[in-house]
C-alpha cells in the first residue's frame, strides 16, 4: 500500500489519544502509513498527561510513515507530547 496515494485517516475526538498501544510486546506490531489527527488531552476530561496522537505504554512497536496533524496536548500537567508519547 502506498500511504500517499491511498490515505487512511484515524480521527480522534479532541479529548483522548487517537491510537493507544498498551502492553504489547509482539515485535511485529506496527503503526504504519496512517494520517492520525485531532487527538487531544484535556485536564477536565481526565486525560491530561498522555500523548494526543499516539500513546504507547509498556509496549514494543514500530511507528513509521505516518502523518500526525492537529494533535494537541495541554501544557498544564503534561508529561508527553501532542504527537507521540511512550512510557
Amino acid at each position: 500500500r502506498n500511504p500517499r496515494t491511498n490515505t487512511t485517516s484515524i480521527v480522534g475526538d479532541t479529548f483522548n489519544s487517537v491510537v493507544m498501544v498498551v502492553n504489547t510486546t509482539n515485535p511485529n506490531t506496527r503503526v504504519d502509513g496512517f494520517t492520525i489527527r485531532d487527538g487531544g488531552q484535556d485536564l477536565e476530561q481526565g486525560t491530561a498527561g498522555l500523548a494526543a496522537g499516539i500513546w504507547a505504554y509498556n509496549s514494543t512497536l514500530a511507528i513509521a510513515n505516518n502523518r500526525l496533524t492537529n494533535n494537541y496536548a495541554q501544557t498544564v500537567m503534561m508529561d508527553m507530547g501532542g504527537a507521540i508519547g511512550c512510557e
